[in-house]
């Protein structure tokens, strides 16, 4: 009899641990799917929350699963090391990619955003990575559904890293009246705040591509914050029509400003038309332009002397008056020297800013064609060898 008891005993505490669980970390899955990141305990197989407020018990059955969160945490992380050892350099993206689908799935999604963040930080507009944001809820946001709460997104999403930017204008594509989010968002352009024009311009190319084509083209150019000239670059990428690129092959051909013929390369580089290569390749080939001086046209001409005057006595005028002689010396001149033909081509920060408008060139070739070359000189023999043929029209 006391040996039966004391199995009994035994068996006790495994039956108890099926309906009751001390309060950890946990990822629980919920019935409809979602996954929520929380410190829980079971109690009587009833799960409840840990809030800032207490103990919150959820109705019965709304948990489908629950999972530790450090063995979740160290099961990623080995996944994690395994894929970019397997990626190499070369697909470090891509590992990051995979190793952020992973995390979003087993409800890491703190995990999941940072290498979000790594991916989208230098391929804003990765397909691969924009899919995981669509495939999982990674921020708990409210409805842009409901009007009310619009507001409330444009203001959390230009405080936001890449990842959580773009589950925001993710959420935004959901609004009920288009016609009131792009005039905020239209608004939200002429902010003075430099996260608040580029999160704009990011929901405008993710909820309404290829449209606000005027204020993209003037940001692309004469935005004073880089960051929210290479997003307006990519709302014109979005556009998916090469007829964008017309007004920058202008300024880059004809502009008499260093600073616009260079913005205009690098808008040009973040459009990503292929057709912009030959606009491109001849701006190398210009020869460098004077300060004020067209982009397009010949250095002005003028003649300059260089020489040297030397004075020499050539002879004497004899004055006679009242019986005294006076001797007047004729002075002559010896000139020495040439005449040159010259042009004034660029001086003092002009050749600063020219060195800097071609390395903007060769930068926006480069994403253009996906090839790294150097020097301007590589460029043009590149583009006699090959890339006319790809290229010219």
């Amino acid at each position: 009899m006391h040996s039966l008891l004391l199995s009994i005993g035994l068996l006790l505490p495994t039956f108890a641990s099926v309906h009751d669980l001390p309060a950890e970390r946990r990822i629980l899955q919920l019935r409809d799917g979602a996954k929520v990141r929380v410190v829980c305990k079971q109690e009587s197989g009833r799960w409840s929350l840990k809030t800032a407020s207490g103990w919150q018990l959820l109705p019965a059955g709304q948990v489908a699963s629950a999972r530790d969160e450090a063995q979740a945490l160290l099961e990623w992380r080995e996944a994690r090391r395994v894929l970019r050892a397997a990626a190499g350099r070369d697909g470090e993206w891509k590992a990051a990619v995979a190793s952020a689908r992973r995390a979003a799935e087993s409800g890491l999604h703190v995990e999941a955003l940072e290498e979000l963040d790594f991916v989208l930080r230098a391929r804003p507009d990765e397909p691969l990575a924009l899919s995981v944001v669509a495939e999982h809820e990674l921020l708990l946001m409210p409805d842009a559904r409901d009007a009310a709460n619009l507001a409330r997104l444009l203001e959390l999403g230009p405080t936001l890293p890449p990842g959580a930017r773009e589950a925001v204008a993710r959420k935004l594509a959901a609004a009920v009246d288009k016609d009131a989010l792009s005039s905020r968002l239209r608004a939200e352009l002429g902010s003075t705040v430099v996260a608040r024009r580029t999160f704009a311009m990011l929901a405008l190319r993710r909820c309404f591509p290829g449209e606000a084509r005027r204020e993209a083209a003037m940001h692309a150019m004469f935005d004073p914050s880089a960051d929210a000239r290479r997003a307006a670059a990519r709302m014109l990428a979005c556009a998916r029509d090469a007829s964008v690129i017309a007004p920058f092959e202008r300024a880059l051909a004809e502009s008499p400003s260093p600073l616009l013929r260079e913005r205009a390369a690098e808008a040009l580089g973040h459009m990503g038309y292929s057709a912009a290569v030959p606009a491109l390749v001849a701006r190398l080939a210009q020869p460098a332009a004077p300060a004020g001086a067209s982009a397009a046209t010949r250095p002005p001409r003028a003649h300059a002397y260089f020489g040297t005057q030397r004075a020499y006595v050539a002879d004497f005028d004899v004055e006679v008056a009242q019986f005294s002689a006076v001797a007047d010396p004729t002075i002559g001149t010896l000139v020495e020297g040439s005449v040159l033909e010259v042009a004034v081509v660029s001086a003092g920060a002009t050749l600063e800013a020219r060195a800097q408008e071609a390395m903007a060139v060769r930068s926006a070739l480069s994403r253009l064609v996906e090839l790294r070359l150097d020097t301007s000189k590589q460029w043009l023999s590149w583009w006699e060898r090959e890339g006319r043929a790809r290229h010219g029209s």
